[in-house]
């Protein structure tokens, strides 16, 4: 239970509004108005308490709550009025959160320029007063080198696993705060305890945009980034700020929509070959489905996992990436008989390795690998999809989705259509930029192209290449051969 009121000098407490293992908070009043007065509780209350006093008085900043009085066992700081920062960016447009996140980020700073580790870094502790403008709280928790602090949903994963909270940590927990700013949710947003403590050591969140469909590209990089299992390739502060601050000039994410159950699933399977695992994955389905959208985003989750991309299949290189330490990844249709062997190769191996595999149906010859499908898209995804593209008719994109039967690329071609069409009634349907430069390269050179060079022609990564040529392999206007390395234009004026 708390105590009785604390009466400090001039400051009377009138109600209590934080209780925890090491100290109470209580909101108080006095001759400089509304502040709170902090009371150490427990064994480590009072050190903690004497700490943040110090770290208040000696590195004060406009973001961290401001020190009016301490003695021995309280202190007196200014009260915030406001919301977390969680609850006061639901609805917001994007200007605003990145400029409260923006504060935050300079708080964060500040604490670390003077060697101070936050260690509890979570919206709960991140306030949002009424001019809108961040108080960074219980700074001087400030953790000391040694120390293991932190909130489930928000830890990074080396504390997880019993390590000291570091600068690194925080980190983590600063792309874990901006993450739930914008998404509304923690990076891993679950009710089950036991997955809160896990999934940050065994998994990979899914991008922002799965959750908000406005985002700045560098952006969403940047806190992915931030969440890299790895604290080593975390990127530092100082580039942080200068994304949130270019924010306004970067092109907006392609938003990931649908397929949520396949794509935590797939994500998982990336965490562990990157912790050493042979992880051979089908995901199949129909074309159009979004197969090749999901390998093409467990590629870039690999490529933040320090993995090795290779562009073709071949036995002999991974096994040199592994005698190097290394962790390959590769990826080719199923029924290429080189991806079956090598297949074969990766699942009896003891080192880590991803291979990536799609096919219209599951694999009976790599019995032992993850067969999985997409999600067709529901109403919600459809209707989401369909506002970022800009369709008026919402009508119209039901109609779409039934008529694709949920298949997530054709559903999106099919809303690309209505979004365009106004533009010329002509057009089959829209394409994007890089698929309009797959088509010109195949027909420039008769038609026919393999892999590896459609990609320096068509000047698309090879590990995008995917992206931009589901959409023509769904309609119809390419065709890629059994081995999934040569790529066909299609005559679609043939009987």
């Amino acid at each position: 239970m708390p105590n009785a009121r604390p009466v400090v000098g001039p400051f009377r407490a009138d109600q209590i509004v934080a209780l925890g293992a090491d100290g109470e908070v209580w909101r108080a009043s006095g001759p400089t108005g509304r502040v709170a007065i902090k009371i150490a509780r427990g064994d480590k209350g009072p050190e903690r308490l004497a700490r943040e006093a110090e770290i208040l008085e000696q590195h004060a900043h406009p973001h961290l709550t401001r020190l009016e009085r301490k003695g021995r066992g309280f202190m007196v700081v200014e009260y915030v009025e406001g919301k977390s920062i969680e609850q006061w960016s639901l609805g917001r447009p994007l200007h605003e959160v990145v400029g409260v996140c923006l504060e935050l980020v300079g708080a964060v700073m500040h604490l670390h320029q003077a060697g101070v580790i936050h260690g509890d870094l979570k919206p709960g502790n991140v306030m949002v007063d009424g001019w809108n403008h961040v108080k960074l709280l219980d700074a001087g928790n400030g953790s000391p080198h040694g120390e293991r602090r932190g909130t489930p949903g928000f830890t990074a994963p080396e504390v997880l696993k019993g390590g000291a909270s570091t600068m690194a940590s925080d980190l983590y927990g600063l792309g874990a705060v901006i993450y739930a700013s914008f998404a509304g949710r923690a990076p891993f947003d679950t009710a089950d305890p036991a997955a809160v403590l896990h999934l940050p050591v065994s998994s990979i969140p899914v991008p922002m945009s799965a959750w908000r469909t406005d985002l700045p590209l560098r952006l969403e990089r940047v806190v992915s980034a931030l969440l890299n299992r790895d604290p080593a390739r975390r990127p530092d502060l100082a580039a942080v700020a200068r994304v949130l601050g270019g924010a306004w000039k970067d092109r907006v994410a392609k938003p990931v929509l649908g397929m949520a159950r396949a794509r935590m699933k797939l994500m998982s399977e990336v965490a562990r070959a990157s912790d050493g695992a042979g992880v051979v994955v089908v995901v199949h389905g129909p074309a159009g489905s979004g197969r090749r959208t999901l390998i093409h985003e467990a590629l870039k989750a690999a490529r933040l996992e320090g993995m090795e991309i290779h562009s073709k299949l071949d036995i002999a290189r991974f096994k040199e990436a592994w005698a190097a330490g290394s962790r390959p990844v590769a990826f080719a249709r199923a029924s290429s008989k080189e991806a079956r062997r090598l297949g074969r190769v990766v699942l009896a191996g003891s080192q880590g390795a991803l291979l990536l595999l799609y096919s219209p149906r599951p694999s009976s010859s790599l019995a032992k690998a993850v067969q999985l499908t997409p999600d067709t898209f529901d109403s919600d995804d459809a209707t989401r999809l369909g506002r970022w593209l800009g369709v008026a008719n919402m009508g119209e994109v039901a109609k779409a989705r039934t008529a694709t039967r949920g298949h997530p690329r054709t559903v999106w071609i099919a809303l690309e259509h209505l979004a365009t069409r106004h533009l010329d009634e002509r057009a089959p349907f829209a394409l994007p930029p890089a698929s309009h430069r797959v088509l010109e390269a195949l027909e420039q050179h008769n038609g026919v192209l393999p892999l590896d060079r459609l990609a320096r022609l068509a000047d698309v990564r090879l590990t995008a290449l995917p992206d931009a040529t589901a959409p023509l392999e769904a309609s119809g206007r390419i065709s890629v051969d059994p081995s999934g390395w040569i790529v066909r234009l299609v005559d679609l004026d043939e009987p």
